[in-house]
């Protein structure tokens, strides 16, 4: 998704600043809420740092629980320079049942249900909920590799539906005016 999100930013006028982390700090306690907090606090100081930079959080499975909790954590300050996309959002397995969410920033959040139990439709009003269960993807390595079939929690973000459907709305909202 970031490689198509830049390969068509310039064509929007977009200029870019992309930082990518792990899916947690190795070797820390609760490492995903440290991860949390060590996002949280980068992404303040970057946009304090830059009044006029907007901020795209990007995160699949354990990476969009980090997403609600951060944007919740910084909603109060920066919902209008912000934009979550969760990607088959899950707390299965996460360090804690993190349940804080953003009140205002704006979530785009892309779900299948081919699986039963990892991305849902989240109910509140600043999220646009996207069930992409029809798309399809390549089948993910670790599920065999081969040809392609309908998406499971691994191949989501690995869709061109779901691709697409994600850059068209990263590039809306870093087009728009906040």
């Amino acid at each position: 998704v970031m490689n198509a999100v830049t390969a068509r930013a310039p064509e929007a006028g977009i200029s870019l600043f992309v930082t990518l982390s792990s899916g947690a700090i190795v070797g820390a306690e609760m490492a995903q809420t440290s991860l949390e907090r060590l996002l949280t606090d980068y992404i303040t100081v970057r946009l304090d740092a830059l009044p006029c930079a907007r901020a795209v959080l990007l995160g699949h499975s354990h990476g969009g629980v980090t997403v609600t909790s951060v944007t919740a954590a910084l909603d109060d300050r920066f919902a209008e320079r912000m934009l979550g996309v969760l990607v088959d959002r899950s707390i299965a397995l996460y360090d804690r049942p993190a349940d804080e969410m953003p009140v205002r920033t704006p979530l785009l959040n892309v779900f299948q249900t081919n699986e039963g139990w990892h991305g849902v439709h989240l109910d509140a009003p600043n999220v646009i909920n996207v069930d992409l269960s029809s798309e399809t993807a390549p089948i993910a390595p670790n599920d065999g590799g081969g040809g392609t079939a309908r998406v499971t929690h691994r191949s989501l973000d690995d869709s061109p539906g779901a691709q697409r459907r994600i850059v068209d709305v990263i590039r809306f909202w870093m087009t728009s005016r906040p």
